[in-house]
């Protein structure tokens, strides 16, 4: 047990750190000394910076994978949902820096490749339901899903990427909340769109 705490300590620790400092100028040397235990530690359950990249971002997919599939899942109404989801992707974002972005495609290109390969299935898997939900309770449009969720997904890697953020100076955060929007003022009905818009400013006023 102390063995898979120590673990989780190290990996929810880097993975904070990582997410809000970068990760080509964060060292071991330095997270050791911020936990205040020895580096051999950390290298007895992750052999290399890499490793803990790798195991941070794992780590970080599966819990953000287990907080969306709760929300697509509840007994609620897709309208209900969208704005829940919006609230959780910017949760999430806020904690994240745009160099971690940039240092994940420049230095672990296949780390990067893993967040994008689960971006699009997750979105494409949780997507469908919510959209079908939609069309059922007549809050979504008749456009066909397919379509839908290649505009999407193709918004989704164009902009929220750290070349379109740094050239045109938008934040993670920003880029994320105008691409959500664009989408669902593209799908939803006119009650769902108000319902959305006088929901959403709640949910969100205050999150970054």
């Amino acid at each position: 047990m102390k063995n898979h705490n120590d673990r989780l300590r190290i990996l929810t620790f880097s993975d904070g750190f990582f997410r809000k400092h970068g990760l080509h100028r964060t060292s071991m040397d330095e997270i050791a000394g911020l936990m205040k235990i020895s580096k051999k530690t950390i290298y007895k359950y992750y052999p290399s910076k890499e490793k803990l990249v790798e195991a941070s971002v794992r780590h970080m997919l599966e819990s953000s994978e287990q907080r969306i599939s709760k929300i697509i899942n509840a007994r609620t109404t897709a309208l209900e949902k969208f704005v829940l989801l919006l609230s959780e992707y910017s949760s999430e974002v806020c904690g994240v820096s745009d160099i971690w972005m940039k240092d994940l495609q420049a230095y672990y290109p296949g780390v990067w490749k893993t967040i994008d390969e689960f971006r699009v299935e997750k979105i494409y898997e949780f997507s469908k339901k919510l959209l079908r939900q939609g069309r059922k309770e007549k809050t979504v449009s008749g456009y066909p899903p397919e379509i839908i969720l290649e505009l999407y997904v193709s918004g989704i890697r164009a902009v929220v990427n750290p070349d379109f953020l740094l050239q045109n100076n938008f934040s993670m955060h920003k880029a994320l909340e105008i691409v959500y929007d664009i989408f669902l003022n593209g799908i939803l009905s006119s009650d769902g769109k108000k319902f959305y818009e006088q929901k959403r400013k709640v949910k969100t006023k205050h999150i970054c």
